[in-house]
């Protein structure tokens, strides 16, 4: 098993909404590879997000485990997944976000 130094970081997600985006990952930038070391910053621009909410998700596996299965089943890749007790949120390139909502509502709302 691998023990990573103390110098090293898991990957850090940033959700910066609108645009530009120059600005603040010019920031990150400077900020993340000159105090902590990072290597780098990337973003990308063509993604969206699409996410279930409900006050009872915490306590209801089967509704991610539908829910990732139901964008499988569209062959729609998720690129990064966050959670909390009441959302759950898929990233997903942006040119999958129609078809990614319509499977989502058809399968929880209808």
């Amino acid at each position: 098993r691998e023990n990573p130094s103390p110098k090293r970081f898991p990957p850090v997600f940033a959700q910066i909404c609108g645009a530009p985006v120059e600005p603040p990952v010019k920031i990150l930038s400077s900020s993340a590879c000159g105090d902590i070391g990072a290597q780098g910053v990337t973003f990308d621009t063509e993604v969206a997000k699409v996410a279930l909410k409900g006050e009872h998700l915490a306590g209801c596996p089967e509704i991610p485990s539908q829910m990732f299965s139901v964008l499988a089943g569209c062959r729609i890749n998720i690129d990064m997944i966050a959670a909390a007790s009441t959302v759950i949120a898929c990233i997903v390139a942006a040119g999958d976000l129609e078809g990614a909502v319509g499977a989502l509502s058809q399968a929880f709302l209808h």
